[in-house]
C-alpha cells in the first residue's frame, strides 16, 4: 500500500449494470487529506469487501465478507493492486488547484 493512503476500502458498487468493485481511499498530500473513488471498468464477477485503517505504521483490516480462499486470492491480489493503480492514476490526472504539479505518491 503507498504511504501516502491513509485508509483505503474495497466494496461493491451495487450499480445497475451488476457488481463492480469499487474503492475509496484517503491519501495523505501536502496541502491536506483527500478522498478519492472508482469503480474498477473490468469485473471479474467476485467483489470483496474489505476496509483497511492505517494505524502509525501498521494496519487495521476488516472485512464484512468471507475472507479470499486459495481459490479467489489470486483475484483478490488482481482487484487490490487494479483499485490502487487505479486511485493513483486517478489523484495524479484530476487538476485540483490545491495540489503540486509532482504527485506525492511518487516522491
Amino acid at each position: 500500500m503507498p504511504d501516502t493512503f491513509l485508509s483505503f476500502r474495497m466494496y461493491d458498487s451495487g450499480g445497475q449494470s451488476g457488481r463492480r468493485q469499487a474503492c475509496t481511499a484517503t491519501i495523505r498530500t501536502p496541502q491536506g487529506d483527500v478522498n478519492e473513488v472508482v469503480v474498477l471498468e473490468r469485473g471479474s464477477g467476485m467483489v470483496f469487501d474489505v476496509a483497511a485503517t492505517r494505524d502509525g505504521s501498521d494496519w487495521t483490516i476488516t472485512s464484512e465478507g468471507t475472507a479470499p480462499t486459495d481459490e479467489n486470492s489470486p483475484v483478490f491480489r488482481y482487484l487490490l493492486v487494479d483499485c490502487v493503480s487505479a486511485l493513483e492514476d486517478k489523484y495524479r490526472a484530476e487538476p485540483y488547484g490545491y495540489r503540486s504539479r509532482q504527485s506525492p505518491l511518487h516522491r
